[in-house]
């Protein structure tokens, strides 16, 4: 497991980890229902936000509603927060 950091498009843009109540995996499905249902109630655990951590290392907070406009409803869209392809 793990890649290289070079190999990462966009690594202060795309997300690692994200706090939040309990563990969640974006499932094989991506579609932009499933990832907001995995993220759960950290969406708004802290603040109506949540603590971000991006893959170049730097963590800040966002709000839900800014995590939100992040991922795209679209199929076949490119998700640099995400880093997955929406299905």
């Amino acid at each position: 497991m793990g890649k290289p950091l070079g190999q990462i498009a966009l690594p202060a843009q795309q997300m690692m980890h994200m706090d939040g109540q309990s563990p969640f995996a974006i499932s094989s499905t991506n579609t932009k229902a499933t990832c907001m249902s995995a993220m759960g109630n950290g969406l708004t655990r802290h603040n109506e936000g949540a603590n971000i951590v991006f893959c170049d290392g730097h963590a800040k907070w966002l709000s839900g509603s800014t995590i939100d406009g992040e991922i795209p409803a679209a199929a076949g869209t490119w998700c640099d927060f995400l880093g997955i392809t929406m299905q």
